[in-house]
C-alpha cells in the first residue's frame, strides 16, 4: 500500500469504509494481518474497551494520560463541559488498566500452554459483566467534584444529557457560542475592550471548539453499544489457584465502580494534573465544598437546622450568667496581692483594671 499522507487526508472516509475512524480501522488491519502471517505461531489478541486508571496497582488511580474518558471525566468535572448527546440507558464500557495489564500476562500462558498453536481473542471489558450507565458515570464524576472540587475550577459541574442531535445543537449554540461571541464583540470595543478580555474570548472560544470536537469524537461509542463475551477470561479464571487471583485480578465482576470512579477523579488530578490531593482511600471529604452551593442554599440550611433546635425561653440563661459581683469575688479568691499592688474594680462599667506593678 503506497500512499502519500496528502491522498490518505483526502480520501479518508473513503479508506475506512464503514469504520468509524482511523483509529478502528488501524486496529482492524494490525489484526487481520496477524491472523494472515501468524503460520504456526501461538498468538493471543487482547481487545480492551476504554481504558481508565488503575483500580489498585501500582496504586489507586495511578494514571498519566487524559485519553479517552480521561478527557470526558475532566471536562465534565471541572465545568467545562454541561451538555452530552447520549442517552441515560447507554453502557459505557470501562476498564480500570491493572485489570487490562493482568489479563495480558494470564492469556499469555494459556495460549503459550495450548497443545496446538492457534490465534485466540480476549476481551478486556466490564460490559456483559458489570455494566456501567452512561448516567451513573456521570452521576460519579458530578459527585467527586460535588465534595472534592479542583483548585482551579472553571464553572460548576454539572451534566445534561441530550438525544435529540438537533436539541443538542441549539443548546449549545445558545448556552456556548452566542455568549462566547458576545464576549468577543465586548473584549473588541473601543472603551471597555482590553487585551486580557481578548486574550479570554479566544481561550474560551478554542476550548469549546475543542470540547464539541471531543463529543463528535466520541459519539459513535457513546450512542451505540457492544457487550463482549468473556467465556475464555472464565476459562482461565477457573484454573487459577487463590494466590494467582489475588496477584493477577482481572476478574471484572469485583470492580466496585464507586472506587474505580474516585479512584479516577483522583489520579486526574493527582498524577496528570499534578494538584495535591490526598486519596480516596483516606476518606477525606471537604468540609465546605464550594459546589454543594447553590441559590437559596442559606435559606433551606437555616431550615434544616432550626428542625432540630429546642426552643427556650431567655429569662432561663439569666441565673447561668456571671454577675459583676461573683466574678470580683472569683478574682479576689484566685489573684494575690502584695503591698504595693492594687486591685480597681468599677461595677457600674463591669470593667477591671490592673495595676502594672501588680504582682501575681
Amino acid at each position: 500500500m503506497n500512499m502519500n499522507p496528502q491522498y490518505i487526508e483526502e480520501n479518508e472516509m473513503k479508506i475506512i469504509g464503514d469504520y468509524p475512524n482511523t483509529y478502528t480501522y488501524t486496529k482492524s488491519m494490525a489484526e487481520r494481518t496477524l491472523k494472515k502471517n501468524r503460520g504456526n505461531l501461538r498468538v493471543s489478541i487482547l481487545r480492551p474497551s476504554v481504558i481508565i486508571s488503575c483500580y489498585e496497582e501500582p496504586v489507586q488511580g495511578w494514571t498519566d494520560t487524559l485519553s479517552a474518558a480521561g478527557g470526558l471525566t475532566y471536562a465534565v468535572s471541572n465545568g467545562i463541559m454541561h451538555y452530552v448527546r447520549a442517552k441515560d440507558s447507554a453502557v459505557v464500557d470501562l476498564i480500570p488498566a491493572d485489570f487490562c495489564s493482568n489479563l495480558i500476562l494470564a492469556c499469555t500462558v494459556q495460549t503459550a500452554r495450548e497443545e496446538v498453536p492457534r490465534l485466540n481473542i480476549f476481551h478486556s471489558a466490564s460490559s456483559s459483566t458489570n455494566p456501567l450507565l452512561i448516567k451513573d458515570f456521570a452521576g460519579h464524576c458530578i459527585q467527586n467534584a460535588k465534595y472534592l472540587p479542583y483548585y482551579k475550577q472553571l464553572a460548576d459541574p454539572y451534566v445534561t444529557r441530550i438525544t435529540n442531535q438537533n436539541i443538542f445543537d441549539l443548546i449549545i449554540y445558545f448556552t456556548e457560542v452566542v455568549p462566547i461571541k458576545a464576549l468577543g464583540l465586548y473584549a473588541e470595543a473601543p472603551v471597555v475592550g482590553s487585551k486580557p478580555l481578548r486574550d479570554k474570548a479566544k481561550w474560551l472560544k478554542e476550548m469549546q471548539q475543542k470540547m464539541y470536537a471531543m463529543q463528535k469524537l466520541f459519539f459513535y461509542f457513546i450512542n451505540n453499544e457492544w457487550f463482549y463475551e468473556s467465556s475464555l477470561n472464565d476459562a482461565i479464571w477457573k484454573k487459577m489457584d487463590a494466590e494467582e487471583k489475588v496477584e493477577f485480578n482481572f476478574e471484572t465482576r469485583q470492580i466496585d465502580w464507586f472506587k474505580a470512579l474516585s479512584g479516577f477523579y483522583f489520579g486526574l488530578r493527582r498524577y496528570y494534573i499534578k494538584e495535591d490531593v490526598v486519596s480516596p482511600e483516606t476518606g477525606f471529604k471537604q468540609l465546605l465544598a464550594q459546589n454543594q452551593i447553590d441559590w437559596f442554599h442559606d435559606i433551606r440550611a437555616a431550615r434544616r437546622f432550626n428542625k432540630y433546635q429546642t426552643k427556650k425561653d431567655n429569662s432561663a440563661y439569666f441565673p447561668a450568667v456571671l454577675s459583676a459581683q461573683k466574678f470580683k469575688a472569683f478574682v479576689d479568691s484566685r489573684v494575690k496581692t502584695g503591698s504595693s499592688s492594687r486591685l480597681a474594680f468599677n461595677d457600674k462599667k463591669e470593667s477591671l483594671t490592673r495595676d502594672p506593678q501588680r504582682i501575681l
